[in-house]
């Protein structure tokens, strides 16, 4: 998971998981488990529209704040030492972390700093300050969160208008949450400068939730539909 998300398969026919060899993909003749892995990736581009509110709040958040989106662990956990030298991790937002599993590994270790953490996968739980070894799945990414976040996930859809509306499910770690924030604004403007836009409050604690909305953007593109704790 990265800032950008890019199949560079210009060059081939039909799609990559379909057929990576070209010959055989320009002759239509696709993999055995050609459905399997469309599958996959059907699975994991759901999800990466499924963070799209998470992740533009967070370049929000990098606008008027200087806090960058993808960010080495030390940005965070700058009194943690074991840190220092990570540099195949990172976090994503506030509240996600990311561990690459890097050419073609199905294992690796994966250094969670203070507090606990659970996989996003299944929920398992990690204790910080530990090294762990993970195993996942070619249709799982690598992301772990932060106990005491709220992640607001998107119903997936398959491109977005300036009419999109997004179906939000609010998943709570933890017993108490920490209050996060989705921006809302024009995408297709530069309208925000002028202050048309508006912050969000998602908050949760003791099975109580919180929503609330403040700016001046009469628009509004985010509707939390159910809450999730985990």
């Amino acid at each position: 998971m990265s800032a950008q998300l890019l199949f560079n398969s210009w060059y081939l026919n039909n799609a990559p998981w379909l057929q990576y060899n070209y010959e055989k993909n320009t002759r239509d003749e696709f993999l055995p488990n050609a459905k399997e892995l469309e599958s996959k990736i059907r699975k994991l581009a759901e999800l990466r529209m499924s963070l799209i509110p998470y992740l533009y709040s967070a370049f929000a958040t990098y606008h008027f704040q200087g806090i960058p989106p993808f960010r080495a662990l030390v940005v965070d956990y700058p009194g943690d030492s074991a840190v220092y030298n990570i540099d195949d991790e990172y976090m994503m937002g506030e509240s996600l972390l990311a561990a690459p599993f890097l050419d073609g590994a199905s294992k690796r270790h994966v250094y969670f700093p203070e507090g606990n953490w659970y996989d996003f996968n299944t929920n398992q739980k990690y204790q910080g300050n530990k090294n762990y070894e993970i195993e996942m799945s070619l249709d799982q990414i690598p992301l772990f969160v932060k106990e005491g976040a709220i992640i607001p996930l998107a119903k997936p859809v398959q491109f977005i208008t300036q009419n999109t509306v997004f179906e939000i499910t609010c998943h709570t770690y933890g017993a108490a949450c920490k209050a996060t924030q989705l921006f809302e604004d024009n995408a297709y403007t530069n309208d925000y400068k002028s202050g048309a836009f508006n912050w969000i409050t998602l908050e949760w604690n003791s099975k109580k939730e919180k929503i609330s909305r403040l700016g001046n953007y009469p628009v509004h593109f985010y509707k939390v539909v159910a809450w999730m704790n985990h």
